[in-house]
């Protein structure tokens, strides 16, 4: 959540978590919430979420997202259709 993130999912030509480009799964849904699904990054680490727009240019967050590695069974995790 935040604010000015786009007039709609056009405008929205960039979304990065730590670093790690999820624009392919965004969701959005307002200019004030998007979603996004990220997969594991190269390596563990923290960092902000970036969200470029064609109308406003580049926004960055305030709080550091993490990381973290976590043991789990893939057989475990249901897929999503």
């Amino acid at each position: 959540r935040g604010s000015n993130l786009g007039a709609n999912a056009d405008d929205v030509c960039g979304l990065t978590v730590c670093g790690v480009d999820c624009l392919s799964t965004l969701e959005y849904s307002s200019p004030a919430k998007v979603v996004c699904t990220t997969c594991r990054g190269r390596e563990v680490g923290s960092g902000p979420v970036i969200v470029t727009t064609r109308s406003g240019g580049k926004g960055e967050s305030l709080i550091t997202f993490t990381y973290k590695e976590h043991d789990y069974d893939p057989e475990e995790i249901p897929n999503e259709v």
